[in-house]
Parts: C-alpha cells; sequence; structure tokens
C-alpha cells in the first residue's frame, strides 16, 4: 500500500503558531484580569477548554507535536508563511485539489493557497476585514495565482491604477462566507488553526448553482478541467 508523504511545514509556519497560541493565552488571561469576578467565572466557565488547550500546546511538546500530525492529516499538501509587499505576514497551506459542480459538470480547479493574515488569528486584526498591511483572506489557485476570479466565493481586486500587484497577497479581496462565517471566526477566535484549515477546506469545495454569487460561469475559471 502506497504511504501519503507528510505534508512540509516550514520553520516559520511552526513559530507563527506558537505566535498565534501565545498571543491567544494572554488575551484570555487580560480578560479575565480586566472584568468583574462574577464575569470572570462565567468566562472562564465558557472558555476553560480553549485555555487548557493553549496552555498544554505551548508547554507540553508531545501536546504541540500531536497537533503538528493534525495538521498534516488535513487535505494540505505544504504548510509556509508568505508575506505581500507590505510585509504583512499570511499563515498558508497549499490544498489538494479543489473540486466544484458549475454548469452541470464537475471542474477541477488544482490546489488553491488558503492564506490567513497572522495578525488576524493572533487577535491583534479586529477592525474590518484587512489591517492597514493586508486584507484577512486569500483563497487563491496555484495553477493561475494573479487571476482575480478565484473562487465563486471569493474573488481579488486591484484598484491601483499606477501600480501593478507583485503578489496575489497583494490584492484588496472579498469573501462570501455565508453560513460559514460563524464557524471561520469562531475557530480563530479560538485560535484553533487546525480546525480553522479543516474548515476552509471545506469551504473551498462548497458551490451551490442556485446561490446568488458573483462568479458562476465555466469560462470565469480557464485554468480549470472538467472531470
Amino acid at each position: 500500500m502506497k504511504i501519503a508523504p507528510r505534508a512540509p511545514i516550514s520553520e516559520e509556519f511552526v513559530a507563527a503558531l506558537r505566535e498565534i497560541y501565545t498571543s491567544r493565552l494572554k488575551e484570555y488571561k487580560r480578560a479575565l484580569q480586566d472584568n468583574a469576578t462574577m464575569y470572570q467565572q462565567s468566562y472562564f466557565a465558557r472558555n476553560k477548554m480553549h485555555i487548557a488547550k493553549l496552555i498544554s500546546l505551548l508547554t507540553d511538546k508531545s501536546v504541540f507535536d500531536f497537533e503538528l500530525t493534525r495538521l498534516r492529516s488535513l487535505n494540505y499538501s505544504e504548510y509556509c508563511i508568505k508575506t505581500n509587499t507590505r510585509g504583512a505576514r499570511y499563515l498558508c497551506g497549499l490544498s489538494f485539489p479543489v473540486v466544484i459542480p458549475i454548469e452541470r459538470v464537475k471542474l477541477n480547479l488544482g490546489p488553491y493557497w488558503v492564506c490567513t493574515l497572522v495578525d488576524f488569528l493572533k487577535g491583534c486584526d479586529r477592525d474590518g476585514m484587512q489591517d492597514q498591511n493586508g486584507y484577512r483572506f486569500h483563497f487563491y489557485p496555484s495553477r493561475q495565482e494573479m487571476s482575480e476570479t478565484r473562487t465563486p466565493h471569493h474573488y481579488g481586486y486591484w484598484r491601483n491604477t499606477t501600480e501593478t500587484p507583485q503578489s496575489p497577497l497583494d490584492y484588496a479581496s472579498s469573501t462570501c462566507l455565508g453560513g460559514f462565517n460563524t464557524i471561520i471566526y469562531s475557530l480563530a477566535a479560538c485560535g484553533d488553526v487546525t480546525e480553522y484549515l479543516r474548515n476552509a477546506y471545506i469551504y473551498l469545495n462548497r458551490h451551490s448553482p442556485h446561490d446568488q454569487l458573483r462568479f458562476s460561469s465555466i469560462r470565469s475559471f480557464p485554468w480549470a478541467e472538467v472531470v
């Protein structure tokens, strides 16, 4: 039986994970210190599982290593850190090929880069969909990275007429999260990167021909293959 290779995880990615876990744990502790006793008790009761997990991840090497094993079990072939031209860092995973039904056929869109602003996952970016250096979410095809049409639910756009984007992470992006919104934000809020990436892959493969979406034509994805 052929065994699938382990997805490589860069040292920068591992360091960013520790940053995210550390930042989220500090946030929990700060909330407990800054609020009244009754609120502290209810806050801790609601979040004690997340707090306990974060402490274990940061203090127990075997727990952290197991989390890396969980990441390698997902539908991704690579994990790394990417930056845009403004220096914003993104936690990135290269997904397995994405296949969606559209116009009565199935399209293989190929692998996708799932890139999420590190500061968003750390809890530093709280206002709007971006910070001053980059947008929170980028889901772009590895076959055609600079395409503004990315998925039926997500697209990038470039409005600067005097400059040319150097990276797909330079684009502004718009994401139709729909019912997926609660999952994305709840997982990000508790710092569960693994479950966030698991659900991001599910999101990429979601498509209903009845949705009112911006892009819904085969012609929107010239790099795709009919399967």
